[in-house]
């Protein structure tokens, strides 16, 4: 092509003809010359432009373009290849071009090419503004009706969002096309409140990561490969070979090295075993802690995940592992040694490790030392202060202002007690009017002589705020003797 195809006339045919009457005059003598001039001469003439202007509309190019050049009416329907560092085609006045001229580009270099306008007034796609094309693309331009500006069809015009291999394109919130970045290794795309990004898939993962007893039965833990998602599930931690981690030396990197996070290990006392992600690299490593929530975590690591739980004995050797949260998460797991109560205790104080849906307390076999009401109380901040009241609590009609654990009438040296406290953070029991996150369920049982009565108490506390810790006391004096076993439940 090169120009749409317009009208051809022929020029001069059978101008100033000869009067033709019939008399015998030197004009009307029949000449091939002037027949020739005429009528043969225009009729070739009329017959060269038609096919000049053919062969004009039907060369389609392609035409090659390497630096920035201004797109011409000469460019109808053809093809313009585009290529080069910096290279800008400015496409000429749409009314000077003309209703339906169009033109296709095919960008075959590595770098982007900018479609600008001439015309500022002139429009792309509806709107002042210019185009990016991509390496590889190609788009048909073609002017609108009213002349005013240009459309594009059939095309991949995206802009250049793309940067790195595996990069995806979706759609902003402004509905134009924009660059995903490429995720890490086990990350799939994810839409979170109206977002896009890269995310981990599988919250709460865990498989492998067994963890043993070392070599130095004493004081060394052995760490299996496995994986699991970090405490956030923003990370999956893969750890691809084994570690050995020693309890008497301060954390080190890598195998067969310390792995206390802090201070000096002490005697009977629980320890936390968590895998770590360095920032810089996203390695893995392991390390102990007696904090729940690995506030000492080494400096230049910031993700965790909790794998096991150990305690250590009276010499600070370890002495056993914990249950949980190391099995698959589904189902029950303990989550601490059974607390065992034979002398007077005033608190009975558990800790909810991990990240489960519900926590189960059972507790048995529980006497008191004076008369008095079981209660149970909360901690939304780690067991700094325990909530004990109407102000903490939303109760149902008809409960007091405390969590009862038992009947309020009983012989405190003769009475035993047993029930279960469930906690959820997750959720809240159905018809219960409620502020806050956590739903406490709990049930009780006493057992008595057979001059006194047995009871039963049950409800439901909903509270205002995620619980980190239950305190379970006596009302008036201390708990003697019990059993309080601490369960994390997945549903």
């Amino acid at each position: 092509m090169g120009s749409k195809y317009s009208s051809q006339s022929a020029s001069g045919y059978n101008s100033s003809p000869p009067s033709d009457d019939g008399t015998v005059t030197e004009t009307n003598k029949v000449k091939y010359s002037t027949t020739k001039e005429k009528l043969a001469d225009p009729v070739k003439v009329l017959a060269d432009n038609i096919n000049s202007a053919l062969l004009t509309h039907f060369d389609a190019g392609p035409v090659s373009i390497v630096s920035t050049s201004t797109i011409l009416l000469t460019h109808y329907g053809q093809l313009i290849e585009a290529s080069g560092a910096t290279t800008t085609l400015n496409l000429s006045d749409a009314s000077t071009l003309g209703a339906g001229w169009f033109c296709w580009i095919r960008v075959t270099g590595t770098s982007d090419v900018t479609l600008s306008r001439v015309t500022g007034g002139d429009t792309m796609n509806g709107v002042a503004s210019d185009l990016t094309l991509i390496p590889k693309s190609s788009v048909g331009v073609m002017v609108n009706g009213a002349a005013s500006g240009f459309v594009t069809f059939g095309a991949d015009e995206l802009p250049s969002v793309l940067t790195t291999a595996g990069d995806l394109v979706y759609a902003s919130a402004a509905n134009t096309p924009a660059r995903l970045a490429v995720g890490t290794d086990g990350q799939v795309p994810s839409v979170a409140a109206g977002g896009t990004s890269f995310a981990y898939w599988t919250p709460d993962h865990f498989r492998g990561l067994e963890v043993t007893i070392g070599t130095d039965a004493d004081h060394d833990i052995d760490i299996s490969v496995g994986e699991t998602t970090d405490s956030t599930n923003a990370y999956i931690f893969k750890l691809t070979g084994g570690l050995t981690k020693q309890i008497d030396a301060p954390w080190a990197v890598g195998t067969a090295a310390g792995g206390l996070l802090s201070g000096t290990v002490a005697a009977s006392t629980r320890y936390y075993v968590y895998l770590m992600r360095k920032d810089s690299d996203g390695s893995i490593d392991a390390g102990m802690s007696t904090s729940p929530t690995a506030s000492d975590i080494v400096s230049g690591y910031t993700a965790y995940a909790l794998i096991k739980i150990l305690n250590t004995d009276s010499l600070a050797n370890i002495i056993y592992l914990e249950d949980g949260p190391v099995t698959a998460r589904t189902g029950r797991e303990k989550l601490l040694a059974d607390v065992v109560i034979t002398a007077a205790t005033t608190n009975i104080d558990l800790s909810l490790v991990g990240n489960y849906e519900k926590y189960i307390i059972e507790y048995s076999r529980v006497r008191v030392s004076s008369d008095g009401v079981l209660w149970a109380r909360y901690s939304d901040d780690d067991a700094a202060t325990f909530k004990t009241g109407a102000s903490d609590y939303v109760i149902p009609a008809g409960t007091s202002s405390e969590i009862i654990l038992n009947p309020s009438t009983f012989t405190a040296t003769l009475s035993c007690y047993s029930g279960t406290i469930t906690i959820s953070n997750k959720d809240f029991v159905s018809g219960v009017t409620a502020s806050g996150l956590l739903s406490v369920v709990y049930s009780g049982y006493r057992a008595g002589t057979p001059s006194t009565a047995d009871g039963t108490n049950s409800g439901v506390f909903n509270v205002a705020s995620d619980v980190t810790d239950v305190r379970i006391k006596n009302s008036a004096g201390n708990i003697t003797n019990g059993i309080f076993t601490l369960y994390g439940v997945h549903r």
